[in-house]
């Protein structure tokens, strides 16, 4: 029951979630049976169905709308959250500072993962960010934060698990920085 949002690298998320491959194929070859008829291709695509809502070819355009889909499940008594992904690059966007001081203002149940690879476009995350950690930003706007080594599952569910109890119970929105 919960939503899942994304960036452009969107193509395995929705299979996750139970997609039809097939279809994904279709979207991704411009053919009218994929999932947006053909006319979303690589970057957009979505699944109502599976509750993914797509990847977003504008960078860190997920963030705010992430958190008006979580705005809404608290609207309406929902005990649904939504996980919204974004590379390293996307938080250098003024929309998620905006974004995090009214999710943390109004306790909205969403989970931020940032895709840390510590590169946007070739340049090193560092060069561009007076801060290059993701998640003491986040800390800044009180925030919950983690960060976690990315590339071992086990950890990362770990974390997970705990994030997403922490936000069901009302807590407010979290960021893992993988």
């Amino acid at each position: 029951t919960d939503n899942v949002m994304t960036g452009y690298r969107d193509h395995v998320h929705p299979l996750i979630r139970g997609a039809d491959a097939g279809m994904l194929m279709a979207e991704l070859f411009g053919r009218a049976t994929g999932y947006s008829k053909g006319k979303g291709g690589s970057m957009h695509l979505f699944d109502v169905e599976h509750r993914f809502f797509g990847g977003y070819g504008i960078v860190g355009g997920q963030i705010p709308l992430a958190a008006g889909m979580a705005f809404a499940a608290k609207y309406r008594n929902e005990n649904t959250i939504t996980v919204c992904s974004f590379g390293d690059a996307a938080a250098n966007q003024g929309a998620l500072h905006e974004t995090f001081n009214m999710a943390t203002k109004w306790r909205l149940p969403v989970i931020y993962v940032v895709e840390n690879n510590r590169y946007g476009m070739g340049t090193d995350f560092s060069r561009v960010s007076a801060e290059p950690s993701i998640s003491k930003r986040a800390q800044s706007y009180r925030m919950r934060s983690e960060e976690g080594d990315g590339m071992n599952v086990l950890k990362v569910y770990e974390k997970s698990k705990a994030i997403v109890d922490w936000v069901r119970a009302g807590n407010g929105p979290a960021l893992l920085e993988a």
